[in-house]
């Protein structure tokens, strides 16, 4: 078994659909007029609560992704099953660059119409990543792997959320698809310290364009519910 563990400054934005997920049996969406700031902030304060809870995160699997500051990071080591362990410079590392695309397509797929809201947070965070490996085997750290999100790729999505759930995201590297050669990582653990939580709502439209659906912010704002502004 080969390990590698990596910590820095991180980001871990999750999408909860709230229609698919019925948010609060009591709860009548139809009351509410998400064109009028005052259903949308009651409706908010409705749903942070209801996600805070942790209620949302047993209903169902939710769409998250999560990345890294490669500027912030304050340990990278790689540990052999010999025990030996290497210090890794994230220089030497290969960057994979992949879409964020892939977490819009799974957010699409629900129904026109349906609340999506978006949490994300700031903190520190640990990467324990793990793969069999053979102990004899040498290993070379310029042969590993790590995906990077590199929103350049997703130009024509990201002009139209920008400022939004992509931009915790863009230019971090995902530890979470680590490989080295051929062989994928896999999660051991994941430690995470949110400081600061931001929420968004959203919500999934027609495009006028006939080209399918669109992610739309219902409000303008991105709100601040845990930490303080400046500590970002």
């Amino acid at each position: 078994m080969i390990k590698v563990s990596f910590t820095a400054d991180s980001k871990v934005v999750k999408f909860y659909n709230l229609t698919a997920l019925e948010l609060l049996e009591d709860m009548e969406f139809d009351i509410y007029d998400l064109n009028e700031k005052r259903d949308i902030e009651e409706f908010f304060e409705r749903a942070e609560d209801f996600v805070e809870s942790g209620e949302a995160d047993e209903l169902a699997d939710v769409v998250s992704a999560r990345g890294m500051d490669p500027e912030s990071i304050q340990e990278a080591v790689l540990i052999h099953p010999n025990g030996n362990e290497i210090d890794l410079d994230i220089d030497d590392i290969v960057l994979e660059n992949i879409s964020l695309e892939k977490y819009v397509k799974e957010i699409k797929e629900g129904e026109i119409g349906d609340i999506i809201y978006v949490r994300s947070e700031f903190g520190s965070g640990t990467w324990d990543m793990v793969a069999d490996y053979d102990e004899s085997d040498e290993v070379d750290p310029t042969n590993l792997k790590i995906a990077y999100y590199n929103c350049a790729t997703d130009m024509d999505t990201y002009e139209l959320l920008s400022e939004s759930f992509y931009d915790p995201l863009c230019d971090t590297l995902a530890p979470d698809f680590l490989t080295f050669e051929d062989m994928e990582f896999e999660l051991e653990e994941f430690i995470f310290e949110p400081i600061q939580v931001y929420g968004e709502l959203y919500v999934i439209k027609e495009d006028l364009n006939g080209k399918g659906k669109v992610i739309e912010r219902i409000s303008s704002e991105r709100r601040l519910v845990i930490g303080e502004a400046d500590e970002i």
